[in-house]
């Protein structure tokens, strides 16, 4: 085996984790670039948070081979392995688009607006059409899309694309031997408020005390925040739980809040 120098890396960041990096990331390349890596001797190995690209030395005067209009174009479809992301990634939706992300304009910081957004988007029909997706990624798109265009000479660059943390209202359900009339959720740091929403029949006719966050909360993998369940006594009151689940776990839901539609994070707590 010969020398490898590197073209370049794509690296993915996601402030829900305490890392900063999104690891479970799987980046299959679109039908053009896999035949052009074969063809090259080019080296495509996964990193810690995203892909790194490689030339073999001894045959890096075929690359010009590979440009069009004085750039080499590559294309990656990535997929994150944990189908839950949505619970803790900002990441928009809309039918019939896709996320893309291309270093157009020379940017090394690839979502356009600094974090994805949709100012994303893009046509999936517009990708099937440039031979990027296929038949069954047009019902089923991939999590997002990337697109670089690089110059024959150049080498080791490193582009970011970059995830924020879902912020979205916290929702309680206390059900079971948790579901009683005086039951109250403080933050013992007094940055967070939670009110009472009333009852709520859930499936199996079960009915739950529904307690939301006043305000949007970001989700963290380590969260700072802590929530504890009290009762109202007589004396006062008393723990419930000492510690309540965050919301990193919970499931993705959608609610009407102030004649807006936003997103729930709801947890269940039944101890």
């Amino acid at each position: 085996m010969g020398f490898y120098e590197p073209l370049f890396s794509i690296e993915v960041e996601n402030s829900y984790f305490s890392s900063g990096s999104w690891k479970d990331l799987d980046f299959v390349p679109d039908f053009a670039t896999e035949k052009m890596i074969s063809s090259s001797g080019m080296l495509l190995k996964k990193t810690g948070s995203g892909i790194g690209l490689f030339c073999e030395k001894e045959r890096e005067a075929a690359l010009p081979l590979f440009a069009e209009n004085g750039s080499i174009r590559f294309c990656f479809k990535a997929t994150a392995f944990d189908r839950n992301f949505s619970t803790y990634t900002s990441m928009p939706f809309a039918g019939g688009k896709v996320l893309l992300f291309s270093n157009s304009g020379g940017r090394d910081s690839l979502a356009r607006s600094g974090t994805a957004s949709s100012d994303d988007f893009e046509e999936v029909e517009k990708l099937a059409g440039e031979g990027i997706l296929g038949e069954r990624e047009c019902r089923i798109p991939p999590d997002f899309v990337v697109k670089i265009l690089i110059a024959p000479q150049e080498r080791g660059r490193r582009f970011t694309i970059r995830f924020g943390a879902r912020e979205s209202f916290w929702q309680y359900h206390l059900l079971g031997n948790m579901n009683r009339e005086n039951a109250f959720i403080v933050d013992l740091d007094s940055r967070v408020e939670f009110e009472a929403r009333g009852e709520a029949m859930l499936p199996g006719n079960r009915r739950s005390s529904v307690f939301r966050s006043k305000e949007r909360l970001a989700v963290q993998e380590k969260t700072e925040y802590r929530f504890q369940l009290r009762e109202r006594s007589q004396s006062g009151s008393r723990v419930l739980v000492k510690r309540l689940p965050t919301a990193s776990g919970a499931r993705l839901g959608s609610e009407l809040i102030d004649e807006r539609r936003e997103i729930v994070l709801e947890n269940y707590v039944n101890f």
